[in-house]
């Protein structure tokens, strides 16, 4: 996470926690929080870089997002 991180935004040092994984019978997605100065952030591959606000989520965000999101805020509050 902390090489393709900085690889795609240029930016290094953040803390990245592993949080979840959904998994099906031919897949697998991780997913990781990390905080840190996201202002930093900028494309520097073909993969474009986008800083959005999630408070309130937009609405259109995949239906997963829309409690995994909220919880790692509440891990956020009681873990880091």
């Amino acid at each position: 996470m902390r090489r393709e991180f900085k690889e795609e935004t240029g930016v290094e040092g953040i803390d990245w926690n592993s949080l979840i994984v959904l998994a099906g019978t031919d897949w697998e997605v991780h997913f990781f929080c990390g905080f840190g100065d996201v202002e930093k952030c900028k494309s520097l591959t073909d993969e474009i870089v986008v800083v959005v606000d999630v408070n309130p989520l937009p609405e259109n965000v995949i239906p997963n997002l829309k409690w995994l999101i909220p919880m790692v805020f509440d891990l956020a509050l009681t873990s880091y």
